[in-house]
């Protein structure tokens, strides 16, 4: 059995860089992982998508390429001092990409920020939540 698997790992290792490499599918991306772009979403759209999945995961990852790396720890910063979760493991490396028109590799910055709610999380959600309640509901002043 071990020799198998020792084949099966050298297969991997011997592919050409360009088809280890593939971006996976949507459907094969982890269902807690939150991919932060640098311009495409404000702050907010991130933040509220974590606390979202945090609903129904016990841990989150925020993943950033490129330029979204400062964003991506932005956002595990805010939630970190909301008092929603605590930063689990944090990882970064560097992602080799082809040039379009060239041969040669060029690097992105990559950070990975595992991030897990805190035993409160719960109780603050449900106090942002009637909080907003209730400003909604204001009421009003005239005769």
């Amino acid at each position: 059995m071990a020799d198998s698997t020792e084949h099966v790992e050298k297969e991997q290792l011997a592919k050409e860089p360009e088809e280890a490499e593939k971006p996976r599918q949507s459907s094969d991306r982890p269902r807690n992982r939150v991919q932060v772009s640098k311009d495409s979403h404000p702050l907010n759209f991130y933040v509220n998508l974590a606390e979202k999945l945090l609903h129904d995961e016990e841990e989150v990852e925020l993943s950033g390429l490129g330029m979204a790396v400062s964003t991506t720890v932005t956002i595990a910063g805010i939630l970190k001092n909301s008092g929603h979760v605590e930063v689990a493991k944090i990882e970064t490396s560097l992602v080799g990409e082809k040039k379009p028109r060239g041969s040669k590799r060029y690097w992105k910055p990559k950070i990975q920020i595992w991030i897990k709610k805190t035993e409160k999380f719960v109780e603050l959600i449900k106090a942002e939540e009637s909080l907003e309640q209730n400003s909604d509901q204001a009421p009003s002043h005239g005769s």
